[in-house]
């Protein structure tokens, strides 16, 4: 891990209320979040500094093409970074196979704080440290 904290989360979704929530849940239990509400906003984010993120957190519906298309370039930089994509509905076959090509995970829509911890702090890149 990275000094005291659990890592670094880059949280992409278009539901305001539902970003802050993640924001909130994720850094109190020690996590640093970057934030985005478009697909835009998170690889402008994650470009910035590839290794500084350890987890993208990606709401299926936050781009036009899919979270696949928002997460292809993402494992491009960095092969490395834990993904998880949510959604209220089941993920197409495209994501599935995104999912297993990087050992991703799907987390669906509803989910309680403990499971969102649980989920992003087996996934990111110092989960293991």
């Amino acid at each position: 891990m990275r000094g005291d904290s659990a890592g670094t989360v880059l949280v992409a979704d278009d539901e305001a209320m539902l970003l802050n929530l993640v924001d909130n849940v994720l850094r109190q239990a020690g996590f640093q979040v970057v934030t985005a509400t478009t697909s835009a906003e998170a690889l402008e984010a994650f470009r910035e500094d590839p290794d500084a993120i350890d987890t993208v957190l990606i709401d299926a519906g936050v781009s036009p093409s899919g979270a696949a298309g928002v997460l292809r370039p993402m494992l491009a930089l960095a092969s490395g970074v834990g993904v998880v994509v949510s959604s209220g509905a089941s993920p197409s076959d495209e994501l599935r196979e995104l999912l297993a090509d990087c050992g991703g995970r799907f987390l669906s829509k509803p989910f309680d704080p403990q499971t969102l911890i649980s989920v992003v702090s087996a996934m990111g890149r110092s989960g293991t440290d």
